[in-house]
């Protein structure tokens, strides 16, 4: 198993696992004696954030069409000063869990760069999964379908510049799928990426293959919309001011045609 990110004890650092661009994940000026952070509660490294302090909910009110909830984890719990990293097994914010499926009871599983860590750090918390070749898995907590709008990305920069490939797959109940693969172009500080047609999932995996990512901000939206609403209706405005992202539309116009005509894109 190796580990990707942070300084980390040698009893923990294992030798002879693959993975590229190099043979160590340690920068030389990293120390090498570091004990990395574990937030609480520590008992299984499980850092969980409560529903109502990030949860929204807005909905287009056409008549027939059902409520959409919008959510979006930030990460923002984990933001703390430090050089290195805090450590967590598993992150739950919202109603839903991030998962290592690579190292599902790590205690180092995931990292989240600390503000004063100036390889890592991109300007907010993010999370990364701290395994060459891991596989990161968002399920909802009560094991209900969700709808994914768009995600952040940046590069890992203590593995060096240039564009990263992360490829990402949905699952639904029924056993289909529907996959992606975003690349990021390779300059400092997050991009959004948009996903199309990664709705009713059960679960969203993607891999950490080199030169590695981190991610942010995952945009996500619960419940359906009734497919054939009446138009008509005066309902344009809650497209505006981002209104469409959050209802899971890609674009305003989608939000708009979809409130004048019925006909949903998405």
């Amino acid at each position: 198993m190796r580990r990707l990110l942070f300084a980390l004890p040698a009893a923990v650092l294992l030798a002879g696992c693959v993975g590229t661009p190099t043979d160590s994940p340690m920068e030389p000026t990293l120390q090498q004696d570091r004990t990395p952070t574990v937030l609480p509660p520590s008992a299984d490294a499980t850092y969980g954030v409560p529903a109502p302090l990030y949860a929204r909910q807005q909905a287009l009110p056409v008549a027939g069409r059902a409520s959409l909830e919008s959510v979006v984890i930030d990460f923002e719990s984990l933001a703390s000063p430090g050089t290195d990293a805090t450590y967590v097994t598993t992150y739950s914010e919202d109603g839903f869990t991030l998962m290592n499926a690579s190292d599902p009871e790590g205690a180092t599983a995931f990292g989240s760069p600390q503000s004063d860590n100036t390889q890592d750090y991109e300007g907010s918390a993010a999370l990364v999964n701290n395994q060459d070749n891991g596989v990161t898995v968002l399920t909802k907590d009560d094991g209900g379908a969700f709808n994914v709008a768009s995600i952040d990305l940046a590069e890992l920069w203590r593995y060096g510049g240039g564009p990263r490939n992360v490829p990402f797959t949905g699952t639904r109940a029924d056993g289909s799928t529907v996959s992606v693969t975003f690349t990021t172009d390779g300059t400092e500080g997050f991009q959004t990426f948009t996903f199309d047609g990664f709705t009713d999932l059960i679960s969203l995996s993607w891999d950490q293959v080199p030169p590695y990512h981190q991610f942010d901000n995952i945009n996500l939206t619960i419940g359906t919309a009734d497919p054939q609403p009446k138009a008509g209706t005066e309902d344009k405005a809650a497209c505006k001011k981002g209104g469409w992202r959050e209802l899971g539309f890609r674009n305003q116009g989608q939000c708009v045609r979809f409130s004048e005509t019925g006909k949903d894109s998405r």
